[in-house]
């Protein structure tokens, strides 16, 4: 793919022991220290691919792996599968911040994150609200208002299920809304009763969603559709 990593979900708890659930892509930095004066690739252009390919990147050292060699020979082949928010975010992040380092992807995140939602990626969160809207009077956040959010103040609970959305294309992020609200009304075979929003499982009344089935879904169908081949778990 034209990221350098598999999406995943990042799980947290915070001071007050809500579980903190954060559906996110990200690239693991490197430790080595290649200034931004170098430039973000070889040929010092910030460009998209340049930047997420960068010799530097974690991803790109050591030892080559089929699914490295892939996403860098096809990185512009897979570029039309990100966003166009996410891709001005790796341009621009990568003239601030040397994709060498953990503050690169920071503000990849913040910037995606900030980005106004396309009609497509509003209508995904407009159908899991539908289906899982927020239990007032809990004191927990989310899913629903926060499904956008790079992080929350308000409290416990789940935020940042829908991060992945912002950063995918109108079909891609299509696909998201038809499979995976449908994979939080159902459970999903891959949810977790203890952070769901209500009972879970079968039932499509609101609230009785599992949200976390929603975060899983959606990686999967991130993973397949901006990923080469080489890159799944079936794919060598």
């Amino acid at each position: 793919m034209a990221l350098l990593t598999e999406a995943h979900m990042h799980l947290n708890r915070n001071t007050m022991g809500g579980v903190v659930v954060v559906a996110m892509l990200t690239a693991s930095a490197c430790s080595s220290s290649k200034s931004i004066e170098d430039g973000n690739s070889p040929a010092g252009d910030y460009s998209y691919c340049g930047a997420l390919t960068a010799t530097c990147n974690a991803f790109y050292t050591g030892t080559p792996t089929a699914c490295s060699q892939a996403a860098r020979n096809e990185c512009s082949t897979f570029q039309p599968t990100h966003s166009l928010a996410f891709r001005n975010a790796v341009v621009s992040c990568a003239k601030s911040f040397s994709p060498c380092i953990k503050s690169f992807y920071d503000c990849i995140d913040d910037l995606s994150a900030s980005a106004t939602p396309t009609a497509a990626q509003a209508r995904v969160k407009a159908d899991f609200c539908a289906a899982c809207p927020d239990k007032p009077g809990t004191g927990t956040v989310g899913p629903c208002s926060t499904f956008f959010s790079k992080s929350a103040t308000a409290g416990p609970g789940i935020y940042g299920l829908g991060l992945g959305v912002l950063k995918v294309s109108d079909t891609i992020a299509a696909e998201i809304g038809s499979k995976c609200v449908a994979a939080a009304v159902s459970g999903g075979g891959g949810g977790s009763s203890s952070g769901g929003v209500g009972g879970g499982g079968g039932s499509a009344a609101p609230g009785a969603c599992e949200a976390l089935a929603f975060g899983a879904c959606e990686n999967m169908v991130v993973k397949d559709r901006t990923t080469p081949s080489a890159c799944h778990s079936n794919g060598g």
